[in-house]
């Protein structure tokens, strides 16, 4: 019985390595059960491990002269072969390599059974579990089984399966990086998505990256993709908030010899608070879905994802406009689920009414909803209301933040709750509708 197929596995990972159409698709749809030729597994986890720590996917001549690659590797290496460059070669050598999985996943499987059908006494249960299990590997290509039958807990094991549940310590959760969210709501699980809306031009993309500086700053791996603005423009945003200098002067140039060197110097010390972690900024020119996001970064490690915004998501073609917008924060729950982070998209309010538009369907998927005005009010006081429209486990408070935009700037609010209008005058703030317009 062939268990696998070598030269397969080697032309995926010189595909991988060399393909000009980037390596990274393909390492997130190849898995290291895929292989079974322990060379090319060896050198597939490698570049895992190398893409997880930030450095990208090397190249085959790089990958050669790593320390830790056996020998047996680098002769799969220093092997003549092409590479795979259409998208349906990729996929017919991933739809291959899939049945040998499988094949290997069957073959253990009748192997174990066998040898619990040994003696006078075989574990039949223990049997059937074995093949049902392999059978749903195969059919499903979930290796893990993330069932919990409580029904089947042996009564002695109650306390250690409790413990899980009823330990740890606020320190899991991650923090938005505001002192008041954070206390009431201990942060974000991961797995939570979280959506910020407000008018455009109201501060969405600067709280975006005003919050991934703050848990970059905490030791968390944050990206921010942007599908609005160009990395070079983020940056531009970045020195602002981290130098506390006009965005406009560093947008149009017009900074002095010292405000270049305080932005420098600003800009270091900003770096070294980490600690080990990183920080991405993603200005993307491609068209991308949600799951192909979630595909190129899926080895990366990152805690936490922000994306602005979801109206320029590549969406599905032929469905209605509140399908699209429902499905692509669907897919932000997926992701956050599947990569273990917190994900953070952007909507637009309607500048008149206030409203997020089909907010219906974006709701059911979000577990926190921020949506704030900015009226004038608030901008002369410099204090921002953040209004809560969901919250998952908690009461649905407003909170308040300092704000300045011209510095990027979010920050703390510790005074007391603002009248942003005389009383006679004061009016209720709109609420957003959660109805589908």
């Amino acid at each position: 019985m062939k268990l696998y197929d070598s030269n397969l596995e080697i032309l995926a990972v010189r595909t991988l390595l060399q393909s000009s159409k980037g390596g990274l698709p393909l390492l997130s749809k190849l898995k290291l059960e895929h292989f079974g030729h322990e060379p090319a597994k060896e050198l597939v986890a490698r570049v895992q491990i190398m893409v997880n720590s930030g450095k990208g996917v090397p190249n085959i001549e790089l990958l050669k002269q790593d320390a830790s690659v056996s020998e047996n590797a680098r002769v799969l290496l220093a092997s003549p072969m092409t590479v795979l460059e259409t998208e349906d070669d990729v996929n017919t050598c991933l739809e291959n390599l899939g049945e040998y999985r499988n094949t290997r996943v069957v073959y253990e499987a009748l192997k174990k059974s066998t040898e619990l059908m040994q003696g006078n006494n075989p574990d039949i249960k223990k049997v059937i579990e074995v093949m049902a299990e392999s059978v749903t590997k195969c059919l499903t290509a979930v290796e893990k089984n993330e069932m919990e039958h409580i029904m089947d807990l042996d009564p002695d094991a109650y306390d250690k399966y409790l413990n899980e549940t009823l330990s740890g310590s606020a320190d899991e959760f991650i923090p938005s990086g505001f002192l008041h969210f954070d206390r009431d709501y201990g942060g974000f699980s991961r797995g939570n998505v979280l959506l910020l809306a407000a008018p455009s031009g109201r501060g969405k993309s600067a709280m975006m990256q005003r919050m991934a500086m703050l848990q970059y700053m905490m030791g968390l791996n944050v990206l921010v993709i942007s599908f609005e603005m160009t990395n070079h423009e983020l940056r531009e945003r970045l020195l602002s908030s981290v130098s506390m200098i006009d965005h406009q002067d560093i947008r149009m140039k017009r900074l002095i010899a010292e405000q270049k060197a305080l932005c420098k110097k600003k800009f270091k010390e900003f770096v070294k608070t980490g600690a080990g972690n990183k920080l991405t900024l993603w200005g993307t020119s491609d068209d991308l879905s949600v799951p192909e996001i979630s595909a190129i970064i899926a080895h990366m490690g990152y805690d936490v994802v922000y994306i602005d915004y979801i109206g320029l998501i590549k969406a599905p073609p032929n469905k209605e406009q509140h399908q699209v917008y429902g499905d692509i924060v669907r897919d932000c729950k997926l992701m956050g689920k599947k990569n273990n982070q917190v994900v953070v998209p952007m909507a637009q309010l309607d500048d008149e009414t206030f409203k997020i538009k089909y907010s219906k369907a974006i709701k059911a998927n979000c577990d926190f909803i921020w949506a704030w005005e900015l009226n004038n009010m608030e901008k002369e006081m410099g204090v921002l209301k953040i209004n809560q429209y969901k919250v998952r486990h908690g009461p649905e408070n407003p909170f308040y933040l300092r704000i300045n935009l011209a510095k990027m700037m979010f920050s703390d609010y510790d005074g007391p709750e603002p009248q942003f209008a005389p009383k006679e005058e004061k009016k209720p703030m709109p609420r957003m509708n959660i109805g589908q317009q």
